[in-house]
């Protein structure tokens, strides 16, 4: 029995159905890193346990360095491997961990969180500002902007267009951020410059930025395993077949849609349209100026919006992204 530990964000539920489907002779728990230092604090040894009962870690980039943290046995070891230059966010890695394990070792698959902004290249994130979507701190630079420059609903309504997004630099940025995509997976051992050719093919593969349909979130599972060395290889056929069932559980999310012009210009065949609040929140659909009103009635409910818009957005960039020179 093969003991597997999966520490992640909202792609934990992806990789743990891709493990129990294609790979039943392990035995899998999972975690998400929010709530890491929860279940540290509440189950205690058997944190540590399951920890050191460990094969094979399916995790985040620097989840290995949180989990040596709440482990100070281990920490001798790992400090020895940085030392002598050995860099723990190499999957293929075999990490003498004798401290906590009882066996050769544990084996570290690092997968990078997702995040594309692709597509949706307008938007970004203030923690702690609600976003127009009711929960998160997804926004629109343009909406932002606008809201900083003082400017109504109406005016800001009218930038959203092919004109105003090439001035911004919006239709160049496509390619910028898939590069990004590439390099950011290639850096944990990933190559999914195939597999990505293969999701535009379908159309629009994400609801927002970080939350791709879940199909997207397997493929990348599988493509790190078999790389990997640490599983039995599967067959493309019999992954194409569990492909097709793989329940999308990230459709009851939160949806930033792909504004019509740039899905034109990048040729997408089908895309999300309207804004959407998660299910758990009413599941409402709404249109880019009912977006516009959300995001300046959300920013005008916290007394440091603006500190914390020049802080995350830019002050300089807010002419920019309304498409005025600063005064």
């Amino acid at each position: 029995m093969i003991n597997v530990l999966i520490v992640s964000d909202c792609a934990t539920t992806a990789f743990l159905d891709y493990i129990r489907a294609l790979h039943p002779g392990c035995r899998v728990r999972c975690i998400v890193t929010a709530r890491l230092n929860d279940w540290h604090e509440i189950r205690g040894d058997a944190f540590i346990s399951a920890v050191a009962a460990t094969d094979i870690l399916i995790c985040l980039p620097n989840t290995l360095t949180r989990l040596k943290g709440y482990l100070p046995e281990a920490s001798a070891t790992v400090d020895a491997l940085v030392e002598k230059g050995v860099s723990t966010h190499n999957p293929d890695i075999l990490l003498q961990l004798d401290g906590i394990t009882s066996h050769q070792g544990m084996q570290v698959i690092e997968i990078p969180r997702f995040r594309y902004l692709g597509p949706r290249v307008d938007c970004f994130w203030m923690p702690k500002l609600t976003s127009p979507l009711g929960r998160g701190a997804l926004h629109s630079k343009i909406a932002v902007s606008a809201w900083m420059l003082k400017k109504n609903a109406s005016d800001t309504l009218k930038l959203f267009n092919a004109q105003h997004f090439e001035n911004t630099g919006y239709f160049e940025q496509y390619e910028q951020e898939r590069v990004k995509l590439f390099d950011t997976y290639a850096d944990s051992g990933i190559d999914i410059s195939g597999v990505h050719a293969d999701w535009m093919r379908q159309g629009d593969f994400q609801y927002s930025p970080n939350h791709p349909k879940a199909e997207v979130l397997v493929d990348i599972m599988h493509i790190a395993a078999n790389a990997s060395g640490h599983f039995p290889v599967i067959s493309e056929g019999e992954y194409a077949n569990y492909r097709q069932n793989v329940p999308d559980y990230m459709a009851d999310g939160l949806i930033w849609p792909v504004y019509p012009e740039l899905a034109d210009y990048w040729g997408l065949s089908s895309y999300q349209q309207r804004w959407r609040t998660g299910k758990r929140d009413g599941g409402e659909y709404f249109e880019l100026e009912d977006m516009i009103k959300r995001t300046f009635a959300s920013l005008d409910s916290f007394q440091d919006s603006e500190e914390k818009v020049r802080k995350y957005l830019g002050a300089e960039d807010v002419w920019h992204w309304f498409g005025e020179e600063a005064c």
